[in-house]
């Protein structure tokens, strides 16, 4: 029977460790749950059961109640592994528990060795002692050594740890009481560790009834109490820079474990009777140190659940149809919440409940942009739309065929031929670490260009990548190409330099655009007079507003051809106006307002909107936009308001007040 029951905990344990090919992550997880949940189990309410073919004779109340204090260790561990639940448990909090492993098999070992009929004093060891350790303990290390060698983190995983907690940081998430509250645990448990591994003697003859006989077996349990201190010592000293989900489980074993002691010293003092009073100083540390524990864990359960309120409420809210290859099973709900809580969600949301878009952007593994979201809202910190490699190419493909159609040409998965009106062929090929690590390979076939102007291009492309290292680069490489080959056509024998930046305005420039927009036309007395503000950048994106008066329709559309026929302007990549115009027709007089988002959704009804806050009439106001490859988010709006009232302003001699 007891040959069975170490069985029943062994095996699950070395199986959940092994590298089985059909043995699923959630068999695993259940495995260490059953065989930690089960021995301490056994250990703290029937330890005789476990324990009674190892020694000779039998054991009186004060041998089962020592190892229930053991029990309450295997029991914490198995309610941390289910409170985390499956997924990665973090190499460091492994080696905290295989410290503890190792520990606890040299404790009995070394006991085993020692324990002799002529050395032992009151109770003597079987045969059955050295294959009890080795099942029990052995086994428990052995599995822990496995898992540690087989959880294994990669530099990415590293890096966006690193990340995270840089975040946490620089936006004061971080906790300064849980800090100093993980310290101080991880000193006070190396203290218990240290007194009960090295002085055993000591603590039980200043806490036990001098009435009750002590013997070895007593001691050699005292010195396994002690071992299993290692793994919360060992354990806070990690989570003090470990995630927050981390951190909140290693918190609950520590209640667990804490909360166990507490009632096992109630138990033995008032019930059974074992304690001297001297043990009325132990009694009051562990009943300071577990109410120090429910309070850390509360206090900060409290608030990583408040942090985590929104992102479960946006994610259960995703549409299905976009998350079906994450749940194969159909159980959507816990399977995006497990993917979620491990950071590992590679999805498009876009919640039902709420007018904000949440898309992933092209940037590197383990970034992310939320439109309509602000940087610091804790919604982002808990949920992390991360895109591999392979799908930031997919959606940067995807966004360039349907911006270029004319120019986009996918010969493979991982390479994309663009035309530019048969005189430039670029060929590029997406390396599988693209964009992460490594830059795009291409090849550059323009045989109308001279050398010198071929050489140049390249120079281009390259600089350009330079300038973007680590994010996507075919849509950067497209416009430097476009601005080559529209440079190229306005002076032919240019070979040497093209400015391609977005700072200036002018045939070649943005900065040196006049503020009379000039343009050939057949008869200059029709042309509008168009003023330019000042130009403003941000995050590779530049902006531009322009102002003309207007009495009608069709000098609207004349500003706009006048502003279009600028090379620049033209290739914007958004022109958003709006106008307001009063007119007469038949005797009466009406007003005209509109407004033209080119693109750039919802822009436009602001700028109207702050038009007719301001009364301003008889204008059109222009905003440019040359996009620089990084979202903005909703920024983007707030400049070109901005743009729009400044223009306003400084030109009141442009409009008419209604």
């Amino acid at each position: 029977m007891c040959l069975l029951m170490h069985l029943t905990v062994a095996v699950p344990l070395l199986v959940s460790a092994l590298p089985i090919p059909r043995l699923t992550c959630d068999c695993v997880y259940k495995g260490q749950i059953f065989a930690h949940g089960l021995l301490g189990l056994m250990l703290t309410v029937w330890p005789s059961c476990l324990l009674a073919w190892t020694v000779e004779g039998d054991f009186h109340e004060l041998h089962s109640f020592m190892q229930s204090y053991v029990g309450v260790f295997h029991l914490a561990i198995a309610a941390s592994i289910f409170y985390h639940g499956p997924g990665k448990q973090g190499r460091s909090f492994i080696f905290a528990r295989l410290l503890s492993a190792f520990f606890c098999l040299f404790t009995r070992l070394f006991a085993a060795y020692h324990l002799s009929e002529k050395s032992t004093r009151g109770l003597l060891i079987s045969a059955e002692f050295l294959t009890s350790s080795l099942i029990l303990d052995g086994a428990w290390l052995a599995a822990e050594i496995a898992r540690f060698i087989r959880e294994e983190e990669t530099s990415d995983e590293r890096l966006t740890a690193l990340c995270a907690e840089t975040t946490r940081y620089a936006e004061g998430k971080t906790s300064p009481y849980l800090m100093n509250a993980l310290y101080a645990d991880a000193a006070m448990a190396f203290c218990y560790a240290l007194f009960h591994f090295a002085f055993p003697q000591n603590i039980l003859k200043l806490v036990i009834k001098p009435s009750l006989d002590l013997d070895s077996h007593h001691y050699m349990w005292c010195r396994v109490f002690g071992a299993l201190w290692l793994t919360p010592a060992v354990g806070s000293l990690i989570a003090v820079h470990a995630p927050p989900a981390f951190q909140l489980t290693h918190l609950l074993q520590r209640l667990v474990v804490q909360v166990g002691i507490f009632v096992l010293h109630v138990y033995g003092h008032w019930i059974i009777n074992v304690f001297s009073p001297n043990h009325i100083t132990a009694f009051m540390i562990a009943g300071f140190f577990m109410s120090f524990h429910i309070s850390t864990f509360y206090r900060y359960k409290k608030a990583f659940a408040a942090e985590n309120d929104t992102a479960y409420s946006a994610i259960l809210s995703i549409r299905s149809s976009e998350v079906q290859h994450l749940c194969p099973s159909g159980d959507q709900e816990n399977e995006i919440n497990a993917e979620c809580s491990r950071g590992q969600m590679y999805v498009k949301a876009e919640p039902s409940h709420s007018n904000h878009m949440f898309t992933t952007t092209f940037q590197p593994p383990g970034s992310f942009y939320i439109e309509g979201i602000p940087v610091r809202d804790r919604f982002i910190r808990n949920i992390l739309f991360r895109m591999s490699d392979a799908q930031a190419q997919a959606e940067e493909l995807e966004v360039i065929e349907a911006i270029y159609p004319n120019y986009f040409n996918l010969m493979e998965v991982n390479k994309v031929s663009l035309r530019f009106d048969d005189k430039i062929r670029l060929d590029v090929v997406l390396p599988p670490d693209y964009p992460s690590q490594s830059p795009p390979k291409y090849t550059l076939s323009c045989p109308q260009l001279l050398i010198g102007q071929r050489n140049r291009l390249s120079a281009l492309l390259d600089e350009s990548y330079l300038e973007n290292i680590g994010s996507p680069i075919l849509y950067a490489w497209i416009m430097v190409i476009t601005e080559f080959l529209q440079e190229l056509e306005q002076d032919p024998a240019a070979e040497s330099s093209f400015d391609t930046s977005p700072d200036s305005l002018d045939d070649t420039s943005f900065s040196s655009i006049p503020d009379e927009v000039a343009v050939e036309r057949p008869s200059t007395t029709d042309r509008p007079r168009i003023l330019t503000g000042e130009i403003f950048s941000d995050r590779k994106s530049t902006f531009q507003a322009h102002i003309a008066r207007v009495n009608s329709r069709e000098e609207v559309q004349r500003v706009l051809s006048v502003l279009k026929s600028n090379n620049k302007i033209a290739r914007a990549t958004h022109n958003i106006y709006a106008y307001r115009v009063r007119a007469e027709k038949d005797g009466q007089n009406f007003q005209m307002d509109d407004c033209f988002d080119d693109g750039e959704h919802g822009a436009s009804p602001k700028m109207m909107q702050i038009l007719q806050t301001m009364k301003a009439n008889g204008l059109i106001v222009v905003v440019s936009r040359w996009y620089g490859g990084i979202h903005l988010g909703p920024d983007r709006f707030r400049i070109i308001n901005n743009l729009t009232r400044e223009i306003v302003t400084q030109n009141p001699d442009c409009w008419f007040a209604d």
